[in-house]
């Protein structure tokens, strides 16, 4: 069994991959969320989306998702909410 599958040997549901990820960023001391390296949600948000722009001609998923800062608002939300305890 690798480290991502669950007992059963299956592909962990995006629940589960959460709870892994969390598990070995905690294990190992690092942060998980914006606010445990001092930043709010919108604060982040606006990090993901200045980020695209400091490497021009570098490909980012961000740049090519066409993504607006609303949905990036959104998608960090989701995030910081599958981590909450």
């Amino acid at each position: 069994m690798r480290d991502w599958q669950t007992p059963a040997g299956k592909p962990p549901t995006k629940a589960e991959f959460a709870a892994l990820v969390a598990a070995c960023l905690a294990r190992h001391g690092l942060p998980r969320t914006p606010g445990d390296v001092g930043l709010s949600a919108a604060e982040f948000t606006k990090a993901v989306m200045c980020a695209p722009g400091t490497r021009p001609g570098r490909y980012t998923v961000l740049e090519r998702s066409g993504m607006t800062e609303a949905q990036a608002a959104a998608r960090v939300d989701e995030y910081v909410r599958s981590f909450a305890d």
